[in-house]
């Protein structure tokens, strides 16, 4: 049994599969995490050997800061995601159109 496809069906399939692969992104695990908290714990270690005030809102600071850069890591950049759909959308018109001419 030979299947073929042909016109927009495989482009529309690959455009397809790159948007959606494009939307997907991941979350942070708890082990990201643990040198946003290490962090935390050295900040809040030497401003208490500093006999520093405000130690908790340092390291509360400190802590926040490391934990927002781990999120924003795994986030996409919109602008970088609307110019992969561009691309790919390209590509996609000119496989369609080296396919039309053969």
């Amino acid at each position: 049994m030979n299947i073929k496809i042909s016109g927009l069906l495989p482009v529309q399939l690959f455009v397809g599969g790159l948007l959606w692969a494009g939307t997907i992104s991941a979350s942070p695990t708890d082990n990201e995490f643990i040198p946003c908290k290490k962090l935390a714990v050295r900040t809040l270690d030497f401003c208490l050997n500093q006999n520093g005030s405000e130690c908790w809102e340092k390291s509360k600071a400190d802590h926040d800061s490391c934990s927002k850069d781990v999120i924003y890591g795994h986030s996409r950049d919109a602008r970088k995601y609307e110019e992969e759909k561009r691309q790919a959308e390209k590509e996609a018109r000119k496989e369609l159109e080296a396919r039309q001419k053969n």
